[in-house]
């Protein structure tokens, strides 16, 4: 199912809009990363649910044969497995994997250490923060499982870790920047992943970027951060479309066009040189770039008075986006 919903932004207790694409990632949607709702975890024999995972472990629940379970976890070697009973969503516990019928593919579950009892968060080998695998019984654990781009735009993936819904908005925080509020419109079960675009925050090139959700009904906050470094997911391309006089005193207008999903914005350097062999420049000016999605825009290089378009070669750069067409970067082609 997919929810396009509207998200605000908080400036200083005041509320301005802000688009946001939402979408909720049930157990068999493909996604870029694997969601851990499996097909019908079930019981094969009746047994105790543990609060460690071992067999001596004190008994949370006993479970009888057949029971459908939501898996949540897993230690590293894949021995056992927390879990929560479907119809029990405040119960959970471990269980041994040779009790468990259809578990799937095991390692797209969260790997919980086994002496300290959390929930690692991220790819194998990287140092991430932790969470508490049981945060508390029937308490929501939000956990950012990934960020990206969609659209040249960013992109997060949130998850329930914990044993009870999470019912609160989200808030998300860019770089240490302004809030933006999340509103989901149903509650995230445990399991369950939602992805949301942030339709205004714009990935125009390879960078680092900091992201943080926080929620009011999340025990444990710890595994709600990521530094990672995104790429855009869709060409952009910036192009010299046009160099003509301006008709009333001759300088040189440029027209520059966005071939692209998103805004571009930065800073683009004009420069006017004769051309090969000599090379020499003529004039240079460095701009701000501002142009909506497939766009243009007008620049005025005020120094380069009646030259001779013909002898001249007029081009461009800018360290604003990653730019895949470089060839249509200068005039005339």
């Amino acid at each position: 199912m997919i929810s396009w919903l509207l998200g605000v932004l908080v400036v200083g207790g005041a509320i301005a809009a802000v688009v946001v694409s939402v979408m909720f990632l049930s157990g068999r949607q493909q996604t870029t990363t694997p969601t851990a709702r499996l097909a019908n975890p079930t019981l094969a024999r009746a047994l105790g649910l543990r609060e460690a995972p071992r067999a001596d472990g004190s008994i949370v629940a006993t479970l009888p044969t057949g029971t459908h379970l939501r898996l949540l976890g897993r230690l590293a070697d894949g021995s056992w497995l927390f879990a929560s009973p479907v119809e029990q969503i405040a119960v959970a516990g471990w269980v041994p994997v040779e009790a468990v019928r259809e578990a799937g593919d095991i390692a797209t579950l969260a790997v919980i250490d086994a002496t300290t009892g959390e929930v690692a968060v991220g790819a194998p080998g990287r140092a991430e923060p932790v969470a508490s695998a049981r945060a508390g019984v029937g308490a929501p654990d939000l956990v950012l499982q990934s960020v990206g781009a969609q659209q040249d735009r960013l992109a997060i993936v949130v998850r329930n870790i914990g044993s009870g819904d999470l019912n609160d908005a989200i808030i998300v925080t860019i770089d240490g920047g302004t809030p933006r509020r999340i509103d989901v419109g149903k509650p995230l079960r445990p399991g369950e992943s939602l992805q949301a675009v942030l339709n205004t925050e714009y990935v125009q090139r390879r960078a680092r970027v900091a992201v943080a959700v926080s929620t009011g009904g999340d025990a444990t906050p710890d595994n709600n951060r990521q530094d990672a470094v995104v790429d855009p997911d869709e060409p952009l391309d910036l192009e010299l479309q046009s160099a003509a006089p301006d008709p009333r005193d001759g300088h040189l207008v440029v027209t520059l066009r966005a071939h692209s999903p998103i805004p571009l914005v930065g800073t683009v350097s004009i420069s006017v040189r004769e051309s090969p062999p000599s090379n020499r420049l003529i004039a240079s000016t460095e701009a701000p770039l501002d142009i909506a999605a497939e766009g243009t825009q007008r620049f005025d290089v005020a120094e380069a008075i009646r030259v001779d378009l013909t002898r001249v070669t007029v081009s461009i750069a800018t360290a604003a986006i990653a730019d895949a067409n470089p060839v249509n970067d200068s005039y005339p082609r």
